[in-house]
């Protein structure tokens, strides 16, 4: 046996202790995709990339984004997005921590639905663009657009 190899449980044990693990005491991971405070709508819809929700993050409040529904002139700039604040998110962080379904072998309708535009805030005021978690067709899952529907005040 070569002197210089090493055991295979040895090498798998320290592989473990090298990849991600914490010194004790430490924090976890931080969320990825933190913002330090909320600015607007507007501004954060350039901004900021949709990220998942882990447990890094806990969130007391949310911001939903949405386009006003104002006439306009022909020509005339896409109005601002409105902001809808949220104070009791517990049903729609239950249904933003959902998986995403597996895309379906069968026929899906061609009606497009464009997943709402959500801020997370914690209670330091840092956000995260959330992702939303799609169905079989790759669109937004029910349980969201439920949440989001049901979520106040408007």
């Amino acid at each position: 046996m070569n002197k210089w190899m090493i055991p295979p449980a040895l090498a798998l044990a320290a592989g473990l202790t090298g990849c991600g693990a914490t010194a004790a005491g430490s924090a976890p991971a931080e969320q990825p995709g933190v913002h330090d405070s909320w600015v607007s709508c507007e501004q954060a819809e350039q901004d900021a990339q949709p990220v998942g929700l882990t447990g890094g993050f806990r969130p007391v409040s949310a911001v939903i984004c949405a386009e006003r529904d104002l006439p306009r002139a022909v020509g005339a700039p896409s109005p601002a997005p409105a902001e809808r604040r949220v104070t009791d998110v517990t049903a729609l962080v239950s249904a933003l921590q959902l998986p995403d379904e597996q895309p379906t072998t069968g026929a899906c309708t061609r009606i497009l639905i464009t997943p709402p535009w959500i801020a997370l805030l914690d209670a330091q005021g840092r956000w995260i663009h959330v992702r939303v978690p799609v169905d079989q067709c790759r669109k937004p899952r029910a349980e969201v657009m439920t949440a989001v529907r049901k979520a106040g005040p408007r």
